[in-house]
């Protein structure tokens, strides 16, 4: 969530939208930092959340998973983009926006280029 306030002042200062400066500036600034703090908070004293020992493997490893995660969602995006790029696109567009309902099929140039070798 601290990531996505980020992402919101970033996406307000390439186009404002006509908002106001309380919506584009001000707010997502304000959540960032509470934001922070948070994550800050949750990180540093995750062994009384989990209410284990302060050197157990545990209080860094439950935290160290959601960064897999995050990596691994990264890394798959990077190969969308490079193996399907038109559904790589077509992100964030809406489920009417779907450009194949099977992800395993072929893409058009994809079957124009079969067939152009057949």
């Amino acid at each position: 969530m601290t990531i996505t306030s980020v992402a919101v002042i970033g996406y307000f200062a390439a186009d404002t939208r006509g908002e106001p400066i309380w919506r584009r500036v001000i707010a997502p600034v304000l959540a960032t930092a509470g934001l922070g703090w948070i994550l800050w908070l949750t990180i540093a004293q995750f062994d009384v959340l989990l209410d284990v020992d302060p050197t157990s493997p545990l209080r860094w490893a439950f935290p160290a998973s959601f960064a897999v995660a995050a990596a691994l969602g990264l890394a798959w995006a990077i190969l969308l983009k490079a193996w399907r790029p038109d559904a790589y696109a077509a992100i964030g567009l809406g489920a009417h926006a779907a450009v194949n309902s099977n992800p395993f099929a072929p893409t058009t140039a994809q079957a124009a280029r079969a067939e152009a070798v057949r």
